[in-house]
């Protein structure tokens, strides 16, 4: 053949032409590694693929079993011309197929929207779609996130185990706001709070709070040292000491998890997010009925309670103690209080001084007259 001579197209040389610059292509076709990212373009649509055209000489397919890992609603909102991000996926075979993962795509601008959302502290409606044992599970877009036990302030709150159960039980299904307080994506960890979501919330109503306030809440909490009280957002604390005039030794005995308790605001720390209460300022204080009652020099007879180093505590009729300083313990020089008297003793004292303010008062058993001292115990043993 004349090398002038045109070629008809379809002719045997005009195949063997396109098969040389297919096997070209295809020699100069460079992989990209696994895991790699790429952006690219849907071009075709099937049942259960698609064909992405990422660039390269060849285009990538996304299989059927990657596209089951995805959620329908995407699938749904995905059409051909749509810009979309892949990671390539391992193949053996250099002839096969380029493979791509759409799921991963997404999960990759998952987290960095997470990032974004951490950074800047945006608070999230997110769902609570199950639970184990340190928490409850989130489903952040294609991300499944944890939510401790300890950034739940409901869960913090429950006393034991199956309180805390039927709780998680109560808030899976439910859309609760939320912040995201640590990412690891090589571990897969996304860490959520809704305590941390809360924050500027808890932080305006303890502004709105005032000292001497009146407040209402049901106890959700019972320990050694008082109640905490619920507060809408945050807890209150009635500290032993400011739960009752008289002292009260079983807590458990007179309070209950639900009851509801009426306080009023003695403390409030804006930054450590605490709240002290007092019960015993709304009740009536038997320090101004005492005073009301009893005057200094009256006598009066009681039960010591409790003996001390430097003197014993003495019951009064109102509930409340006084204390008789060791100094004006009896007629006895002894040093040595519990030598002189014993819890359970009950004893004639005299009313030195009333401080209803800082709720003092001081006795003597030793400024009783021994006249008075001997009619007093002559009459109780006549009684007895």
């Amino acid at each position: 053949m004349n090398v002038n001579e045109t070629l008809e197209p379809g002719s045997e040389s005009d195949s063997e032409t396109n098969w040389y610059e297919q096997f070209l292509a295809d020699y100069d076709f460079q992989r990209p590694k696994s895991g790699q990212l790429l952006e690219g373009t849907i071009i075709q649509m099937g049942e259960d693929s698609l064909l992405i055209d990422v660039g390269l000489k060849r285009d990538a397919l996304v299989p059927s079993k990657d596209l089951a890992l995805i959620d329908k609603e995407i699938l749904e909102n995905i059409s051909v011309g749509d810009t979309v991000l892949v990671s390539v996926l391992p193949s053996p075979n250099i002839n096969q197929k380029l493979l791509v993962s759409l799921n991963k795509g997404i999960q990759h601008k998952n987290w960095d929207q997470a990032e974004i959302n951490l950074l800047n502290g945006n608070s999230l409606e997110l769902e609570i779609i199950g639970q184990n044992r340190g928490g409850l599970l989130v489903q952040y877009h294609s991300i499944r996130g944890f939510l401790p036990h300890s950034q739940v302030p409901k869960l913090r709150r429950a006393k034991d185990h199956l309180r805390a159960l039927a709780l998680k039980k109560e808030m899976i299904g439910t859309r609760q706001k939320m912040k995201i307080i640590e990412i690891d994506r090589e571990r897969n960890r996304l860490i959520l709070s809704i305590h941390a979501a809360q924050k500027e919330e808890r932080r305006k109503r303890l502004e709105e709070l005032t000292v001497e306030q009146v407040v209402q809440g049901p106890v959700v909490s019972i320990v050694d040292f008082g109640i905490f009280i619920h507060l809408g957002l945050f807890d209150g604390l009635i500290h032993i000491s400011q739960l009752d005039w008289e002292r009260i030794d079983d807590l458990d005995e007179v309070f209950k998890i639900g009851d509801m308790i009426e306080a009023q605001v003695i403390e409030i720390d804006i930054e450590r997010e605490r709240v002290n209460l007092s019960r015993k300022a709304l009740l009536p204080s038997p320090w101004s009925k005492f005073a009301e009652q009893y005057h200094v020099g009256d006598f009066i007879e009681g039960e010591i309670t409790k003996v001390l180093k430097f003197g014993a505590f003495f019951k009064l009729p109102t509930g409340i103690e006084g204390l008789i300083h060791i100094s004006e313990m009896g007629y006895s020089v002894s040093p040595d209080p519990q030598a002189v008297t014993k819890p359970g003793d009950i004893v004639l004292v005299k009313i030195l001084g009333i401080n209803p303010v800082k709720e003092r008062i001081s006795l003597s058993m030793r400024k009783v007259p021994v006249e008075r001292q001997i009619a007093w115990m002559t009459k109780n043993y006549s009684e007895k």
